[in-house]
This record gives C-alpha cells, sequence and structure tokens, in this order.
C-alpha cells in the first residue's frame, strides 16, 4: 500500500514540474494553478483505476515508475540544454528539482527490490 503512496507523491512533482517547466517554455500563454491542479488530480484518477484494475500491481508499478525515472532524465537534459544555449540561469532549477525528485522513484524502486528478495 506504500508503494502506490509513494508513486502517487512521485506523480505529483513529476507532473507539477513538467507543466511548470512547460509554461516556462510557452511564455505567451499562462497556464492557471487550477488548470495544473485538476490536471494533476485527473491523471492520478486514471493511474490509480489503472492500478486497481491491473492484475500485477507490481509490475505496474515498477514500469510506472521507470517512466517516471526516465521522464525527469528527459526534463533534466533538456534543462541543461536550455540552461547552456539561452543562458538563463533560470532553467537551472528545473534540473536541481529534477535531480531531486528522482529521490522517490528511485526509493520506491529500492523498495520493491527489497521487498522481492528472500530472507
Amino acid at each position: 500500500m506504500e508503494l502506490i503512496i509513494l508513486t502517487n507523491i512521485s506523480i505529483i512533482l513529476s507532473l507539477y514540474l513538467i507543466l511548470i517547466f512547460i509554461n516556462k517554455l510557452a511564455e505567451e500563454k499562462e497556464l492557471s494553478l487550477k488548470t495544473i491542479i485538476v490536471t494533476i488530480v485527473i491523471i492520478l484518477f486514471i493511474v490509480n483505476c489503472i492500478y486497481y484494475l491491473a492484475e500485477h500491481k507490481s509490475s505496474f508499478l515498477f514500469h510506472l515508475n521507470i517512466f517516471i525515472i526516465v521522464t525527469y532524465i528527459i526534463l533534466i537534459i533538456t534543462g541543461l540544454f536550455l540552461a547552456i544555449s539561452k543562458r538563463k540561469t533560470s532553467y537551472l532549477k528545473f534540473i536541481l528539482f529534477g535531480i531531486l525528485f528522482l529521490i522517490v522513484p528511485i526509493y520506491t524502486i529500492m523498495t520493491m527490490a527489497v521487498g522481492a528478495m528472500s530472507v
């Protein structure tokens, strides 16, 4: 049960960071906080429905966390290229938050791996 909670926290963090990053790139149209919250709630609802209907729950969580890690890595690389090419330090916060938020999905995967080990 704690693995789905950790995964939900990871989804919230990653979606918020990605939506703020997209908002920063598209400077002419600002996303409101209400739009960001509604998007996160809808995606969390869909993921939790799929989780509770899935037969292999641990496999679903594992692949979802791998997807979140890949998303963070893409965000970090994109932020790095934008920080270098546009010479703006404002993209460095996305790199730092991406690295910081990688802790949650990696911890979830490690917890799943330790739980699968026989003692």
